[in-house]
């Protein structure tokens, strides 16, 4: 088990996306914002179980309460990579001839995000349109992230050094794990109200990798 607790003070201004956080180029987007905490506080408790390392079979459970505010105006604004509660279980083998197969399952709370509502607005001519109007800073929060992992690879001992192939394909399940807001779209209900439609970008589906590792 492992615990932290800091408390950070004078802290320099950032400016961060409210809703395209992995653009290329961030500072170009109109979402773009100055954040200016107080201060800020990040804590957690940690706690990890594994299995014997000296075995074929491996294995490892691991959870993960934090805590990443800052503080503006006496008001707690959680961090965008704040994530309350995370998980993640791995299970490996290894076999006598040299080949691993492991298999990583990880799961945490949804990053904050701004959430968007909409209201009617009357204009001069007598005509209604739908304004967009930004709730509290990181006050919602994006579905859950869930993804799995699968490795497999051998290592081979030369002359010069070990190479080590490895095959990792990253999601194989090809959740969609929301990663940002792609666009957010209102609709009149009939009572009079305002419906708000938020759709979302993903991070990355079903991603194989490859790659060859030489020690000496």
């Amino acid at each position: 088990m492992d615990a932290y607790r800091h408390q950070l003070d004078r802290l320099q201004p950032r400016y961060e996306n409210v809703f395209h956080p992995l653009e290329l180029f961030p500072e170009v987007e109109s979402d773009r914002v100055l954040v200016a905490p107080d201060s800020a506080r990040l804590q957690g408790v940690e706690l990890s179980v594994r299995g014997d390392a000296g075995r074929p079979l491996q294995w490892m459970v691991n959870y993960t309460w934090s805590s990443a505010v800052d503080v503006v105006s006496d008001v707690e604004v959680p961090r965008s990579w704040d994530q309350p509660h995370a998980g993640n279980v791995l299970v490996a083998y290894g076999w006598r001839s040299g080949w691993f197969l492991s298999a990583n399952g990880t799961v945490h709370t949804g990053w904050p995000t701004t959430p968007v509502t909409g209201r009617a607005v009357t204009l001069p001519d007598g005509s209604t349109e739908i304004e967009q109007v930004l709730g509290p800073r990181n006050s919602a929060r994006f579905p859950t992230y869930l993804r799995f992992d699968l490795k497999t690879g051998r290592g081979f001992a030369t002359t010069k050094g070990t190479v080590r192939l490895e095959l990792t394909i990253v999601n194989v399940t090809d959740r969609e794990n929301a990663c940002c807001v792609d666009e957010v779209q209102f609709q009149a209900r009939p009572d009079g109200g305002i419906e708000t439609l938020t759709s979302y970008d993903a991070w990355m589906g079903i991603t194989p990798s490859f790659q060859v590792l030489w020690s000496f």
